[in-house]
């Protein structure tokens, strides 16, 4: 089974949507209004599963997750506000355990963060104000 909907008005909003039965699972939607505004959904179900969301407002704000469940857990987050602010999780679970960190703020602030867990223990923490 297969069903896909599309919708245009002229070059400012276009929506598609799209739902795939099979031997897997797959849900994917899209709308867009002009160069402004982006967003994008999808979810995958198979022997993995796979769901991934992504949102953009104009050049100014972008948002991405996505998470990812099969022979390894993966969780990412991406968010950025102008060229002021950026904040990245990540996020590790399979044989070894890792989990990451990053904010930024302008050129003034940065904050790293990594916890690595597997053969060997490894914590690492940087703060940096100023350049």
């Amino acid at each position: 089974l297969s069903l896909r909907s599309f919708a245009r008005m002229g070059a400012s909003l276009s929506v598609l949507d799209y739902l795939h039965l099979g031997s897997s699972l797959s849900l994917r939607s899209f709308a867009r209004l002009g160069s402004a505004l982006a967003v994008l959904d999808s979810i995958h179900v198979g022997s993995s599963l796979s769901l991934r969301s992504c949102s953009r407002f104009g050049a100014s704000l972008s948002v991405l997750c996505s998470a990812f469940l099969g022979s390894s857990v993966s969780l990412r987050s991406y968010a950025r506000i102008g060229s002021s602010l950026s904040v990245i999780d990540y996020a590790h679970l399979g044989s070894a355990l890792s989990l990451r960190s990053v904010a930024r703020l302008g050129s003034s602030l940065s904050v790293l963060c990594f916890l690595h867990v597997g053969a060997s223990l490894s914590l690492r923490s940087v703060a940096r104000i100023g350049s």
